[in-house]
């Protein structure tokens, strides 16, 4: 399950005897495990570092002295050995513990287990309107507040990369005297690569070569990092052709925003000019990589190829 359906079973009083923590944000994966810490009183939290899977059994075993639960948290696990007799038996007193847990105890493992029954917490990247109550809360812990459509666009700003987001709103906080502003997020937030593509998406389509090198040149993106951005959201316009942007977002894994990005670039070609122009793209990059061209030389190209291949 993701992240926030599994805080909202904590919440609601839901704990599972054994569970696997991982995924790439940051943020979302220190918040389960604080939340999962907090069950038990310090004095009964056991954190192993490299640890054999048999001391572990031992230490699930063990009843808490100050609270109702033991935390016992395996950051790593020493790697077992299935030929190993030993082994062996440790893996079948696992299985049987398993079966039959310890009720006062909570196994957690921080990071993705291998074996089987164990309930999976995924602490990826969420979609927007899945984060609009944390940013909220967040603020409100901060002493401020923000509207619906500024944590939006805040969320768009930072391609819904939590980490990213909580240290912009404590920079928001500080600068903000009164409620979080759009103007305020301008002038304190700088967006990612992936919003400011939407600008330049929207320049090349309409044509607007000064506007374009304008946005680049006060960009401190470099050339191959924008190039990059460039092929993904073209590739993502190729594929709107066939199929749906809101379905192809959960394929390639980027957030509403891009999509729609995408999509919008996606009517200004013709299919045809879109896989033609992503070859170029593509050769740019490696040419690039390869030192076989100069930026500035890459950059000329770029604009101008998707520019020129417009639906006129």
């Amino acid at each position: 399950m993701d992240c926030l359906e599994f805080l909202r079973q904590l919440d609601k009083g839901v704990v599972p005897s054994i569970v696997s923590v991982f995924g790439s944000d940051g943020y979302w994966h220190k918040k389960v495990i604080e939340k999962l810490t907090a069950l038990a009183d310090p004095f009964d939290l056991t954190v192993f570092d490299g640890v054999e899977l048999s001391d572990v059994i031992v230490a699930l075993d063990t009843i808490p002295l100050m609270g109702e639960k033991r935390v016992v948290i395996v950051r790593e696990l020493a790697k077992l050995d299935n030929n190993a007799k030993s082994d062996k038996k440790t893996l079948e007193m696992f299985t049987a513990y398993q079966k039959s847990p310890n009720p006062t105890s909570i196994l957690v493992f921080d990071f993705k287990s291998s074996f089987d029954g164990v309930t999976e917490v995924v602490c990826d990247k969420l979609k927007g309107n899945q984060l609009v109550d944390e940013i909220t809360e967040i603020f409100a812990s901060l002493g401020k507040k923000a509207d619906k459509k500024v944590i939006l666009k805040l969320i768009d700003y930072l391609e819904c990369d939590m980490s990213r987001i909580y240290t912009e709103c404590r920079k928001l906080a500080s600068f903000s005297i009164n409620d979080i502003t759009e103007a305020d997020l301008s002038e304190v937030v700088e967006p990612d690569v992936s919003y400011k593509m939407y600008n330049l998406a929207n320049y090349l389509i309409k044509g607007d070569y000064v506007s374009t090198y304008n946005l680049i040149r006060k960009s401190d993106e470099k050339t191959l990092t924008v190039l990059q951005t460039m092929i993904k959201t073209y590739r993502f316009a190729f594929y709107c052709k066939t199929q749906k942007y809101y379905e192809l977002s959960e394929v390639f894994g980027v957030s509403s925003f891009v999509a729609r990005t995408a999509q919008t670039v996606s009517k200004a070609y013709t299919a045809r000019a879109l896989y033609s122009l992503l070859m170029i793209l593509y050769q740019l990059e490696f040419d690039i990589k390869s030192g076989k061209i100069l930026e500035d030389n890459a950059l000329t190209i770029m604009i101008s190829e998707a520019i020129e291949r417009r639906i006129k």
